[in-house]
């Protein structure tokens, strides 16, 4: 299996045909080799609430919009204005946190979940773009990633 097989999943957006990207198009999704020990499929990503929370209260907020999020942050640091080789907002080994100065109008289009209660679940496709306003009174801490 190829180590970068995953990157196909992209391959219509950098083709220039972003609007033919079917993010729920699992190729390559299920082929992402992380190293020797460690692949991984993930579809969508999850959590459980265990408390009642609703819009204003910290909960998660996403741009519904998901091909033309997509396309659009992954075409964002291939215009004129970023530094070739660069993408804005990007550590090695950090979470990515898009400049809010290039990505004003999306980040500005993210919507509240309604309120949920404890033990509901709420899903989100992989690719969403996502966030919690949680993040903001807390610190972020690098996550090391490991299989076993």
């Amino acid at each position: 299996m190829h180590p970068f097989l995953f990157r196909m999943t992209y391959q219509k957006i950098f083709d220039g045909h972003w609007e033919l990207y079917d993010p729920f198009m699992l190729n390559g999704r299920g082929q992402a080799v992380m190293d020797d020990h460690c692949s991984f499929f993930r579809a969508f990503q999850g959590w459980t609430s265990l408390t009642k929370s609703g819009p204003g209260d910290g909960t998660l907020r996403v741009l519904p919009l998901l091909k033309e999020s997509m396309a659009y942050i992954m075409m964002r640091p291939l215009l004129d204005d970023i530094k070739k080789n660069k993408i804005p907002g990007y550590e090695p080994g950090e979470l990515l946190k898009p400049p809010y100065n290039l990505h004003d109008k999306i980040i500005d289009a993210m919507v509240s979940l309604p309120t949920v209660h404890p033990g509901d679940s709420v899903w989100w496709h992989a690719d969403t773009l996502h966030s919690s306003v949680i993040y903001r009174h807390f610190p972020l801490y690098k996550i090391e990633k490991k299989c076993f």
